[in-house]
């Protein structure tokens, strides 16, 4: 009788003991499809507040044509943002693509060694071999279909090129050194620029930034450029690179990024 007793107890006890895993086991899985469930609302919120934001963007990007035709850093539009909409914090700010050489342009090895020191001679005739072979690139990630091409050369090349530019001329008032190291001007003439663009305080994208609005001032400041380096130089920009974060918590951030045209609102990227 008693071990019969000792047996229903143990066979009760495992009974109880699977219960309970098989409890842990549900509510584990449970918490996770709870948890995949939270991901993907916020993922839908934050596409469509981003999408919120970019159309705030663009208006301002108009507004900010209609008000002045040359674009430069000290311009509303190079600051960064911040919007409460849904209780979630959104930060975003606009990148003008002018400031970049266009690859889909008449670019040379020469013109892409200058933008980084890890490009090799081989490797920037890969890749105008397969720009011209292709005609255009759709984004710059397409390098990457380059035999010879790394994370660090692209790294080293992605802050200075674009392929969506309305034109292939750089805006001097936006432009990197490395970008003006590029097109063939030297380095006297590049210091000059940038002095002029910083203004007294010596820092850009402050209200004492100058602002060139034609080649005669550029040239007022540089000395005659080059014929060559004149055809590339541009004052204003269409093509606007729009960065989103969408701020769910502390540590949960979503981050959007869009490339449009300033004047028809077309969505490129």
């Amino acid at each position: 009788m008693r071990d019969r007793k000792g047996t229903i107890l143990i066979f009760t006890t495992w009974i109880l003991l699977t219960l309970t895993i098989l409890s842990i086991i549900v509510a584990s899985r449970a918490s996770g499809q709870l948890n995949l469930a939270k991901y993907e609302i916020e993922a839908l919120q934050s596409y469509y507040l981003a999408k919120a934001a970019l159309s705030k963007m663009l208006v301002e990007l108009r507004e900010d044509k209609n008000e002045n035709t040359i674009d430069s850093l000290k311009d509303d539009w190079n600051r960064s943002k911040i919007i409460l909409l849904e209780g979630k914090e959104i930060l975003y700010r606009a990148i003008d693509e002018e400031r970049r050489l266009n690859l889909n342009g008449n670019i040379s090895e020469d013109t892409l060694l200058r933008l980084s020191s890890d490009l090799t001679y081989e490797i920037a005739k890969e890749i105008i071999q397969y720009k011209n072979k292709k005609g255009r690139l759709d984004s710059l990630e397409e390098l990457f279909l380059i035999e010879d091409m790394t994370g660090e050369i692209f790294q080293g090349l992605k802050d200075y090129l674009t392929v969506f530019s309305s034109d292939y001329k750089i805006n001097i008032n936006t432009a990197d050194r490395k970008v003006l190291e590029a097109i063939g001007m030297d380095t006297e003439d590049i210091e000059r620029i940038m002095s002029y663009r910083n203004g007294q305080d010596s820092e850009e994208g402050t209200e004492d930034d100058n602002v060139f609005k034609d080649i005669a001032e550029v040239n007022s400041i540089t000395g005659l450029l080059d014929t060559k380096v004149q055809q590339q130089i541009g004052f204003s920009s269409q093509i606007f690179r729009i960065s989103i974060e969408v701020r769910f918590s502390k540590n949960r951030v979503m981050k959007v990024e869009a490339v449009f045209d300033r004047d028809d609102g077309k969505i490129l990227s």
